[in-house]
């Protein structure tokens, strides 16, 4: 569950970076909401810190072929590595420019 939201959690800010010009509320919340979410299950389940690197390494590969398919652009046009931190992913308010 922690790698599914964080995947949608990804491919939205890799959306939201790559597509300003379709920017909208929808995404915004449910950059909100997965955000809430991923949160939530990782406090419920604090043996997953250690994990946390190799799920999002994970979770970005899924995220990117999920943005890919639903931007049509390339998967070559997003970064090979997640261009974030989980600081950054986590922190409330964060949208990419």
């Amino acid at each position: 569950e922690l790698e599914s939201r964080l995947t949608v959690l990804l491919q939205h800010l890799l959306k939201w970076q790559y597509q300003p010009a379709r920017r909208g509320k929808s995404w915004e919340l449910t950059i909100k909401g997965q955000r809430v979410n991923f949160l939530k299950v990782l406090r419920d389940n604090p043996g997953l810190k250690p994990k946390l690197a190799g799920i999002l390494i994970d979770a970005y590969q899924s995220a990117v072929i999920d943005a890919s398919q639903e931007t049509g652009y390339d998967e070559k046009v997003f970064p090979s590595v997640c261009p974030w931190s989980f600081e950054e992913i986590a922190k409330d308010g964060f949208y990419p420019d």
